[in-house]
């Protein structure tokens, strides 16, 4: 279950409206902590995992599970602990750094997603 978050923030979406992703460009390039600090917190949470799910990564998380579940584009390819163990060679530098400075922000902000399996 997600857990719940009092995070007040008013979130200007980096997304377009008819976007099926949070960070569409997250494949292609990196994205400035400035713009990544508009997501909010569940956003964040999203995104990060939408790197994963972009790569057919299933998701221990049910919330995360029911929400990529409505994505026309997510086919789950690995389980959880199959593409950990490949992860490195599947995500790209863009990727990888556009993870870090996510991780970073929700760390900031005590981000209780951060202690949630996914």
């Amino acid at each position: 279950t997600r857990p719940a978050t009092t995070d007040a923030a008013t979130t200007q979406s980096a997304t377009p409206a008819n976007s099926d992703y949070i960070l569409p460009d997250v494949q292609t390039r990196v994205y400035s902590t400035a713009e990544l600090e508009q997501l909010s917190t569940d956003e964040l949470w999203y995104a990060r995992n939408e790197i994963y799910a972009r790569h057919g990564r299933g998701l221990k998380n049910q919330d995360l599970t029911d929400y990529f579940a409505t994505k026309r584009w997510y086919t789950q390819t690995y389980t959880p602990e199959e593409f950990d163990a490949i992860s490195s060679s599947q995500l790209n530098d863009y990727e990888l750094k556009n993870v870090q400075t996510m991780y970073e922000i929700e760390q900031s902000r005590n981000s209780p997603y951060l202690e949630t399996a996914e």
